[in-house]
């Protein structure tokens, strides 16, 4: 059975982390984490290690796709 982790979905991103071995999951829109003084909030979307999986798996075209092909 073939894994399905976050390095070969079509929804991470790898090029949207700093760090090494993580990416970002762009399934759904930013949720808001924090509002800043002026009331207005900031929307992130998770970050996560290319060998995590999840429930919301979609095979990419090619390993390491950036997520464009919703």
């Amino acid at each position: 059975m073939e894994d399905k982790i976050c390095e070969d979905c079509v929804y991470w991103d790898p090029n949207a982390a700093v760090h090494n071995d993580c990416g970002v999951c762009n399934r759904y829109p930013p949720q808001i984490a924090t509002i800043d003084h002026e009331g207005m909030g900031r929307g992130f979307r998770p970050m996560t290690k290319s060998l995590e999986s999840c429930g919301e798996f979609k095979k990419a075209k090619a390993s390491n796709a950036t997520a464009t092909g919703y």
